[in-house]
């Protein structure tokens, strides 16, 4: 009776304290947990509209669009060279001030290249890339470009102030903009592409307004003021590896993401990749809201456990990583058996093959939850250089899986590839990371087996 009595005693005390942590204002626990919200209710406004958008656009409209996004998300990461990642680890305010002038002189000079050589070579750029379907849009490229940028500079602007309040609000009511202006133009204008280009672009200046909060308005005019180019020379000098290793390694990641999308439009219609695309993005929406969460709250977290107590990070490593590994795996499993029955209920009977590629891509993205926000130790322990080789790898990988497909004459054989490849590449990043870390790689082998037993089941039930 005492040692139930402890127990539950003890319980309690975990309760309370657990409580503590995700109340204290500034704690690990209480950004998490708003950052989290904040994603939780964008992604469920997200996932509201998105059947009214798809049974309204259709397959191949949604196909066009996500091959402009494909290109968008390749291109996009150069509007800032990746440099608001450094904000948080800028060892005081004068040299903070330094990062943000160099971030929006590339942001400028770099909008102004995108615009000119899209004006100059509109044409040669759709034969070289067979980018024809785009031929009706590509004035939105420099655009989005410039808006991405500046969006980019406030998010990193915002996780250095620590006000994910603010980023989390932002997100909530772009996405509702987002998809609504979507909606709007497909019932009263056409159901075209443009219309979901037109929404999603919205999204990025309205974001920047509500994260342009009181705390930069004051601080926004020190960047325009004591510009000295010996010191801009020697801060860029300084975090060099940012554009030499970070960006270019994720330019290369997301092209191993969007090559599906790609692969898809060269040897299929933009019906067969406007499937896939609702498929991809309906799997990345559980898993997006953890990972978007987690990602700015532990790039945070990480780098001031690296400056203040190196010791601590061990410890911190494994924690996320089984929390999200758990998080993740339940309800991928469980999309992955019910994806068929709900998409056609959801979408209608013509996004039927659709939840079929979701079922299959779920087993693949399982590992991406925890790999993806562990992955920003590679900017703070300055291994940039790791994630450009090894994801130089992956782009082979995930294209050979691909290919499969397409040596045998099966679409479903080519989404099993990209699947497989996914898995392996995470895997393989984790196991990196581990290392990095000086973690036992056991517990990795350990997830692996279980993972891969499971997905060898779903394979198996959608051949």
């Amino acid at each position: 009776m005492f040692s139930e009595y402890f127990m539950l005693t003890k319980a309690i005390r975990y309760v309370i304290s657990l409580k503590k942590r995700f109340l204290s204002e500034g704690s690990f626990g209480h950004n998490l947990a708003i950052t989290f919200s904040g994603n939780v209710l964008a992604q469920m406004i997200g996932f509201a509209f998105t059947p009214f958008i798809a049974r309204i656009y259709g397959p191949e409209a949604y196909g066009v669009f996500a091959l402009f996004i494909a290109v968008i998300n390749n291109i996009s990461p150069l509007s800032t060279l990746q440099f608001p990642s450094g904000y948080v680890a800028a060892e005081n305010d004068k040299e903070f001030v330094r990062l943000l002038q160099i971030t929006l002189l590339v942001l400028l000079m770099g909008t102004l290249f995108v615009f000119g050589g899209i004006y100059i070579f509109k044409y040669e750029l759709m034969s070289a890339f067979t980018l024809t379907e785009l031929s009706a849009y590509l004035i939105w490229i420099p655009i989005y470009y410039f808006l991405m940028g500046i969006d980019n500079i406030l998010l990193g602007w915002n996780i250095r102030l620590k006000e994910f309040k603010r980023g989390a609000v932002a997100k909530i009511f772009s996405t509702s903009l987002s998809k609504g202006v979507a909606i709007l133009y497909g019932v009263l204008a056409e159901p075209a592409a443009l219309g979901i280009i037109i929404g999603n672009l919205l999204s990025y200046p309205f974001e920047s307004i509500v994260k342009f909060g009181p705390t930069i308005k004051r601080k926004i005019t020190q960047i325009f003021k004591d510009i000295n180019w010996l010191e801009l020379k020697s801060t860029f000098l300084k975090y060099k590896t940012y554009p030499t290793y970070l960006t270019t390694g994720i330019v290369v990641s997301n092209l191993s993401n969007q090559l599906p999308i790609y692969f898809l439009s060269i040897w299929f219609d933009q019906g067969i990749v406007g499937l896939f695309a609702l498929a991809n993005s309906m799997v990345n929406l559980p898993l997006s809201l953890i990972i978007n969460s987690s990602t700015t709250v532990f790039l945070q977290k990480a780098a001031e456990t690296i400056q203040n107590s190196g010791e601590k990070l061990k410890s911190l490593v494994v924690s996320l990583y089984q929390k999200l590994l758990l998080l993740s795996f339940v309800p991928l499993v469980v999309l992955a058996l019910t994806s068929e029955w709900l998409f056609r209920l959801i979408f209608g009977t013509e996004w039927e093959q659709s939840g079929v590629f979701a079922s299959i891509l779920c087993m693949g993205a399982i590992f991406t939850v925890p790999g993806s926000p562990l992955s920003v130790l590679f900017r703070l322990m300055n291994k940039e250089w790791v994630v450009f080789i090894t994801n130089i790898f992956f782009v082979g990988i995930k294209f050979f899986g691909l290919w499969i497909g397409l040596y045998y004459g099966s679409i479903k054989f080519s989404v099993i590839g990209f699947s497989l490849a996914t898995f392996l590449t995470n895997l393989v990043t984790l196991f990196i990371i581990f290392r990095m870390v000086k973690i036992s790689a056991l517990i990795l082998f350990r997830d692996a087996v279980i993972v891969g037993a499971v997905m060898a089941l779903i394979f198996f039930l959608n051949i």
